[in-house]
């Protein structure tokens, strides 16, 4: 497996002859795009200026408009891969379970917060083997991306199934079990 030529992290993508992770090519993309941003607004400030000598825009016209950066107010990861014991769980998973778990969180705070409390617990824990890890997170992902739909276009029985998969396997634990009585619940609440 390919590691991110910035931290060692499983990496994701190849750009510029660089493997990177999510983050670090989250970060290279930020820096491209404020790049680029500052590129246009240049060459948008460029062509006022011509149609001002030609006589096309009124004298003074022409300015240069300042990018604003971009500003994240939230959290970019609620579940995050890193040092992990696990060593090989599939971190597209863990990647969509973000997703959703933030939409979610626009929906029910607490219901995003159990479902990452969940995930991040599985991610971590010692006590199960490397398959039932990977499954049990990919109950989760579901669930997390059934829970983010609109409460009529869920698969409500399908859901529960899987909420009852993830039951299963964290029971496996007693640690798991613990987290999963307080936190299912709130799961579960999502598709009754």
């Amino acid at each position: 497996m390919r590691t991110c030529s910035q931290c060692q992290r499983p990496a994701i993508v190849q750009r510029a002859g660089h493997f990177l992770c999510v983050e670090h090519n989250a970060m290279l993309q930020q820096t491209v795009d404020r790049e680029n941003a500052a590129d246009v607004a240049y060459f948008n400030y460029v062509k006022a200026e011509a149609e001002e000598l030609a006589g096309l825009a009124p004298p003074g016209s022409a300015r240069l408009e300042i990018p604003q950066p971009t500003v994240h107010t939230g959290p970019v990861h609620n579940i995050r891969v890193d040092r992990s014991v696990v060593g090989a769980i599939n971190t597209g998973v863990v990647q969509s379970l973000n997703v959703s778990v933030e939409a979610v969180r626009l929906q029910d705070a607490d219901g995003a917060g159990a479902i990452a409390q969940v995930a991040k617990a599985v991610q971590e824990t010692r006590d199960l083997p490397l398959d039932r890890i990977n499954a049990a997170l990919e109950h989760l992902e579901f669930l997390a991306s059934e829970a983010a739909r609109p409460r009529e276009e869920r698969k409500r029985a399908v859901a529960l199934a899987a909420a009852e998969a993830v039951q299963k396997i964290l029971n496996l634990s007693a640690d798991l079990a613990a987290i999963w009585t307080v936190a299912g619940q709130k799961i579960v609440s999502f598709f009754q």
